[in-house]
């Protein structure tokens, strides 16, 4: 509120002359905790009202007839020295002058909160911040993600954005019936408690593999050219695994030097290595896993170049 001297009602009155309407709901309704109860005694003995010749009542005669009846049957408490006891002559003066009440039950009940903020209050609630505390709540808007980060205006000054963003926070707790500051608190909980922004969204990742039959053929004529003969339907399913693995290697690594979880969703970037050709990680891989066969094969198809180079 504007004035922190004013009680809720006579602002609200004041609003409701200036037209202003509240920032959120005009009011909320939420349960209120009334405690149990115990048993205890209470309430004066009734004695007869003294009046006045007017016959209207007089409270401060009734008053001392009351406490001289409570007075006269309740004699004092004697010690065994003699003495009067003060506090049991009390005691007995109290329990002689009240009655049982029954014990109530806990429960609860609705209770009725008007909004205690209104369009405007924003500026009067700023000026009342110290500086740090300006700084603090904007930095809390920003977390709970009213304000973007870094927006809001410099240092502990506010711009037309904060505003805007803390008019939210008045609006929040007059729907919730609580002060700006409860609800300050209790954004900065929530947004300490929330997972992690992941900011923009990022394409879809897919991982485009060759085809397994196109794969073994390659890989298959390549074996007939260094080994003369084909491979096992074992060994070319293992050469496929193995080569479409460095197809998804080299995609993920593209993907993620280029796209990142965060505001912007642009990746680190770096340097990429393209999986090898099927031609290419056939002949490397043959050579490394039959390389005595390879080495056979050669020297067998130069031998054989040779002499056909002899008899011609």
């Amino acid at each position: 509120m504007s004035n922190p001297d004013e009680s809720i009602d006579e602002y609200l009155a004041r609003q409701a002359a200036a037209n202003t309407p509240p920032l959120g709901p005009p009011f909320t309704v939420r349960e209120r905790d009334v405690p149990a109860r115990p048993g205890y005694v209470s309430r004066p003995a009734a004695t007869p009202a003294i009046r006045r010749p007017d016959g209207t009542i007089d409270v401060q005669a009734s008053y001392q007839a009351a406490i001289a009846a409570q007075n006269r049957a309740t004699p004092a408490i004697r010690g065994g020295d003699g003495q009067i006891d003060p506090r049991a002559s009390y005691m007995a003066t109290v329990q002689a002058g009240q009655v049982y009440v029954p014990p109530r039950a806990a429960r609860t009940e609705p209770e009725i909160i008007p909004a205690k903020y209104y369009q405007g209050d924003e500026y009067s609630l700023y000026a009342q911040m110290p500086k740090e505390q300006r700084a603090r709540v904007k930095q809390i808007m920003r977390d709970y993600r009213l304000l973007p980060e870094g927006g809001g205006g410099r240092g502990a000054e506010w711009d037309s954005t904060a505003f805007s963003a803390f008019r939210e926070v008045m609006a929040l707790s007059n729907a919730n019936g609580v002060s700006w500051r409860v609800q300050i608190s209790s954004l900065r909980e929530q947004a300490a408690a929330a997972p992690p922004d992941e900011g923009a969204t990022l394409p879809a990742r897919v991982i485009q593999l060759s085809s397994p039959d196109d794969i073994k053929a390659v890989i298959g004529g390549v074996a007939q050219q260094m080994l003369g003969r084909r491979l096992d339907d074992g060994a070319l399913n293992a050469y496929v695994q193995t080569f479409q693995a460095l197809e998804a290697q080299e995609q993920n690594a593209r993907y993620d030097a280029t796209y990142a979880p965060g505001e912007t969703g642009v990746g680190p970037g770096g340097t990429i290595t393209d999986a090898p050709s099927a031609e290419a990680f056939a002949q490397t891989q043959l050579q490394k896993d039959y390389g005595t066969e390879v080495d056979g094969t050669k020297l067998a198809n130069t031998l054989g170049m040779f002499l056909d180079v002899i008899g011609g």
